[in-house]
């Protein structure tokens, strides 16, 4: 009888370490999918910047009819200023912004040598506040323009959720330099950056350049791998298509999480 007992005990510390574990390693993977989302909205805002400064096209950041642009070419350096208003505002990329952007630049835009810097007033993404700031020079890559991009940024999700990241970013343009088009743009993003989200900090690598075409709202391609302490995990950007899918890999498992 006591052995009886003791069997179905052992039977039920198993199943129990076993359901822990699963919850544990769900929690971990939900958590992992909230990181890449926010991630994903940091790299966003930072690629359109990007996009801009090499196409030469500040005032596109990104469009939207209840946008307002103010130059000043009048000033050292000059700025240009687009102001979202006080409420959501529908932009051409399917995100909803609000507030204001500030871009100051130094030397002729998209030339080598010449630089900027991007500031933030009561601005948010899809209701994220993202404060912070972005700096950036150019430079050519056998003919190509080239962008060297730091950013220190905060974003706070509606429900106080947030994720602090510095990350430093070589922006290749690939295509479409040649013509006035902006939709046959294509751009190359390669780097690494470091996170705090939660009071717990990663580091994260692109080991697969991201490529960011102008005509999508979102990554392509590319793979970016985030390691904290001894876990990692991958995210894949997909094989080229155009869409809001990517895959997640930690622990031996994949899954496919929607892009905000």
């Amino acid at each position: 009888m006591m052995k009886k007992i003791l069997t179905v005990a052992a039977v039920l510390l198993v199943t129990l370490s076993a359901c822990q574990k699963e919850n544990l390693d769900q929690d971990e993977q939900r958590s992992a999918d909230e990181s890449t989302q926010f991630e994903n909205l940091l790299t966003i805002d930072e690629g359109t910047f990007d996009e801009m400064f090499l196409n030469d096209t500040p005032e596109s950041f990104p469009p939207a009819p209840c946008a307002t642009v103010t130059r000043d070419t009048t000033t050292t350096p000059r700025t240009i200023t687009i102001d979202y208003g006080t409420t959501n505002c529908l932009c051409a990329d399917g995100r909803f912004r609000r507030g204001v952007v500030v871009i100051s630049y130094t030397g002729q835009r998209r030339q080598a040598g010449s630089s900027f810097s991007v500031a933030f007033t009561n601005y948010f993404v899809n209701d994220h506040a993202v404060t912070g700031s972005i700096s950036g020079s150019h430079s050519l890559n056998n003919g190509n323009p080239l962008l060297s991009r730091t950013s220190t940024l905060l974003l706070v999700s509606p429900t106080n959720d947030s994720m602090q990241r510095t990350a430093t970013r070589s922006i290749e343009m690939i295509a479409g330099y040649a013509t006035p088009l902006r939709s046959d743009d294509v751009f190359l993003i390669s780097g690494g950056s470091s996170n705090t989200r939660n009071g717990l900090t990663s580091s994260q690598t692109i080991t697969t350049p991201l490529r960011k075409e102008v005509s999508c709202n979102w990554l392509v391609s590319g793979v970016m791998t985030t390691t904290r302490g001894n876990n990692s995990r991958t995210i894949d950007f997909g094989n080229g298509s155009c869409d809001n899918q990517a895959t997640v890999t930690m622990n031996g498992r994949t899954r496919t999480i929607t892009l905000p």
